[in-house]
């Protein structure tokens, strides 16, 4: 597990940005954290480094929000499950035909509502306020 402490949410979009310039298509980031912990930040932070200029929101009442990269074929999906009260709801959203797509990137806010439906190669960042206002820990592991 790889432990990061960000002073800011400059700092959290950078970190994020660094990782966009790995991701080549089919990858899921499961994103994990109480309201306020940087999840959202880090997605506005993702789609930027994955060249985006779509404006990114939290798809707290629509589930999930697709936003095209700019000179790609592929998308970014950005799930919000923090509605859903379960898994089964999601399977009827098509979220394991969305998410199995070698074309999307995935980020998945409140991933732990779908533990069952994630990949196997799913990256976890878990998020988490440091003692400072702005300050964040943010904890990344493979699934096992």
């Amino acid at each position: 597990m790889l432990k990061i402490v960000s002073a800011s949410e400059k700092e959290t979009a950078k970190l994020a940005a660094m990782v966009a310039s790995h991701l080549k298509g089919g990858e899921t980031l499961a994103l994990h954290g109480h309201l306020g912990s940087g999840k959202t930040a880090f997605v506005k932070g993702l789609a930027k480094g994955l060249g985006t200029k779509t404006r990114i929101q939290s798809p707290t009442f629509v589930i999930v929000q697709p936003h095209k990269l700019k000179n790609s074929r592929m998308t970014l999906y950005h799930f919000d499950l923090y509605r859903l009260k379960n898994e089964r709801e999601l399977v009827e959203l098509g979220f394991r035909e969305l998410i199995s797509n070698p074309r999307h990137i995935n980020a998945v806010e409140w991933a732990e509502k779908a533990k069952a439906l994630l990949p196997k190669n799913t990256a976890h960042f878990k998020f988490s306020r440091g003692r400072r206002p702005d300050e964040r820990i943010i904890q990344i592991w493979p699934q096992k």
